[in-house]
């Protein structure tokens, strides 16, 4: 009692009020990774929304035009499939122009579940496994959209 105030004394080790911070502290992580998660996979999805329309262009420009030498210069099949999976979700590669609403949903939620799945372990193991989510999920992605071209 320095001020005349009371001091409250640290909780003990295994008190309830400590799991419920802990708890609460889990929670927040899981809702900060959430959201960074989401937010990642909304990047990814415009920036490929961009590609494509590039890619159009390309491909308008190049069928346009006589060239001595048919160089294509336009993006690859396999690249067109990743970049519609991650522009429209994986069921748009059957359809591109389509694309459902629970495809566009689905690729979202799924970096934000992971997003705050990955947020509760340390920072230096997160990363890693944040990359090597997102390589497992771009080969899941492409996997489905080229799949999809022969799956009636």
């Amino acid at each position: 009692m320095s001020n005349g105030l009371v001091e409250n004394p640290p909780p003990p080790p295994s008190s309830p009020l400590l799991q419920t911070r802990k708890a609460h502290r889990a929670g927040e992580r899981f809702i900060i990774g959430g959201l960074l998660g989401l937010a990642l996979a909304l990047i990814l999805s415009g920036a490929a929304n961009i590609a494509l329309v590039r890619d159009d262009a390309c491909i308008a420009t190049y069928q346009t035009s006589r060239r001595a030498f048919q160089v294509h210069p336009c993006l690859s099949q396999a690249s067109r499939w990743e970049l519609d999976a991650m522009a429209r979700g994986p069921a748009a590669a059957r359809d591109p122009e389509a694309g459902s609403f629970t495809s566009w949903v689905i690729v979202p939620l799924v970096y934000a579940v992971l997003g705050g799945l990955l947020a509760q372990l340390p920072t230096r193991n997160a990363l890693i496994g944040a990359l090597i989510a997102q390589v497992v999920i771009f080969i899941v992605l492409a996997a489905m959209a080229f799949l999809s071209l022969y799956v009636v």
